[in-house]
């Protein structure tokens, strides 16, 4: 089971108890830049959180954690490291 499928399955059992939630997201990212000088890579986690959403038993759940990935992976911040020479290596919802 990947990250993303925990994640809806967390918020699906969170609205069996609840009528309706309001949560947001933060995406952890290591990025890795390979240091010339130093001959050795050089890492950093930055986090990157994305605004409240209310959700509803209604809702579309899958739709609503696309929009967010989406929203942080297009965020001016998240591109500026990758534009510094980090790539992103991995990640964890949470």
């Amino acid at each position: 089971m990947n990250n993303r499928d925990k994640v809806i399955e967390l918020i699906e059992k969170q609205l069996k108890e609840h009528t309706t939630l309001k949560i947001n997201f933060e995406l952890f990212a290591l990025y890795v830049k390979y240091d010339k000088s130093a001959e050795a890579n050089q890492t950093d986690i930055k986090s990157f959180n994305t605004k409240n959403v209310v959700i509803a038993s209604s809702s579309d759940i899958n739709a609503i954690y696309q929009s967010l990935a989406s929203n942080i992976i297009k965020s001016e911040e998240f591109r500026n490291e990758i534009a510094d020479g980090f790539y992103k290596k991995s990640y964890i919802w949470s």
